[in-house]
């Protein structure tokens, strides 16, 4: 845990601590869907009271995150990205192919900010302002999908579909509410369809596949009770059913924290896998659409430091 951070008198009365006077830009994607400038504001306030040199700029077209996070004259100590899992994604991937990494921090302003529920970050502008200030930086592992990074999970399936089928301007205006609405009109109506995964030295039927790098889902929902994605190794989950009864099944049991006791549910702790379907299936990364099956899943070899609570 970190200390709060020094009141204006109490930093005009000593040198500000080395901890405290770093260089941080803050990329801010205000399409985001619980964007706030007020709390961006505040953090830029707090963090200049105490010595840090602060940087902040809102995006302005697709990719500007990652262009500015693999700029060869970047020159701070940390990058924070306020943003979703997809903006996360985003600058991790093009932080980790620098030789020089400033350490990724998250203004957690998405729909389900995953990743900032594995690394446990606040909420609140004062104690993100705090965090920035003096949290330390830990190793953040990764997957790869088909040779593309994730940070928090792949899958294929039903949920990838839902990813794939939810309008962004729906996403944007009503957030977890857009998922769950797409949820239930596609339960319905879908095609089904079967997946077969090879991990290690088993091969396994199933309906749907969650590689995880964590252990969150959808927010603080908790996919299983152990695995960080400050560890490395992967987690597979599968679920045996995808009619619209056991989905309303899983979703209840994810919401209570047991989805892995479920009978029918099977985790596979693992480095790599294989997933092939009987017919091309949907796949999703780290909350955004990607591509379709097959799909090769293996451990990535680099890390990129991160700012955490933890």
């Amino acid at each position: 845990m970190t200390g709060p951070l020094p009141t204006p008198e109490a930093q005009e009365r000593t040198d500000a601590p080395s901890q405290f006077t770093r260089r941080i830009l803050i990329i801010a994607n205000p399409t985001a869907s619980h964007f706030r400038e007020e709390t961006l504001s505040e953090i830029v306030t707090r963090l200049e009271t105490v010595g840090s040199s602060v940087e902040l700029r809102l995006t302005k077209h697709v990719g500007e995150i990652a262009e500015t996070c693999a700029h060869p004259d970047l020159d701070v100590d940390i990058v924070a990205v306020a943003g979703g899992d997809g903006s996360i994604n985003e600058a991790a991937q093009a932080l980790q192919e620098r030789a020089f990494k400033p350490a990724l921090a998250i203004i957690p302003f998405g729909t389900a900010n995953v990743l900032a529920s594995e690394l446990d970050i606040p909420r609140d502008p004062q104690a993100l302002a705090n965090l920035l200030a003096t949290g330390k930086p830990r190793a953040l592992h990764h997957g790869l999908a088909n040779g593309r990074p994730f940070y928090i999970m792949a899958s294929t399936g039903f949920d990838a579909e839902v990813v794939h089928l939810l309008p962004l301007r729906l996403k944007r205006k009503l957030g977890k509410i857009a998922y769950i609405h797409t949820a239930f009109r596609l339960a319905w109506t879908r095609r089904r369809c079967i997946f077969r995964v090879k991990a290690d030295t088993t091969t396994t039927e199933c309906r749907m596949v969650i590689a995880a790098n964590g252990k969150h889902y959808g927010g603080r929902y908790g996919l299983f009770t152990e695995g960080s994605v400050l560890e490395d190794g992967l987690t597979l989950v599968l679920l045996a059913k995808d009619n619209p009864l056991a989905l309303i099944r899983y979703g209840l049991r994810l919401w209570m924290g047991t989805l892995h006791k479920a009978k029918d549910v099977q985790i596979i702790k693992t480095k790599q896998a294989y997933i092939e379907s009987y017919r091309p299936a949907a796949v999703q990364i780290d909350g955004e659409p990607y591509g379709g099956t097959p799909l090769e899943i293996s451990i990535g070899r680099t890390t990129v430091p991160v700012i955490t609570a933890m």
